[in-house]
Parts: structure tokens; sequence; C-alpha cells
């Protein structure tokens, strides 16, 4: 099986998500950093 990584910011976790979806359509195993859902994380 292939593997590929899979990130973003809460931009684009709906993207990521469909993204991944179609990946393992594919049987292609998508490892995914981030992030996890759609809130906003403000760092400092």
């Amino acid at each position: 099986m292939k593997k590929v990584a899979i990130g973003c910011n809460h931009g684009g976790f709906v993207l990521k998500e469909r993204a991944v979806a179609m990946l393992k359509r594919l049987c292609i195993e998508a490892v995914d950093f981030g992030c996890y859902d759609q809130n906003s994380v403000i760092m400092g």
C-alpha cells in the first residue's frame, strides 16, 4: 500500500478530509498530521 503525509491549517480542514477519503478509496494510506478540526488556534 502506498502512503502519503497530509496536513493543513484550520482553513483547509474540509478539503483535507475530502482528500483523505479519496486517497482511502484509491487504497492509499494518508498519515494525518493535522489539524484535526476547524477551530483556529492562536499561538503565542
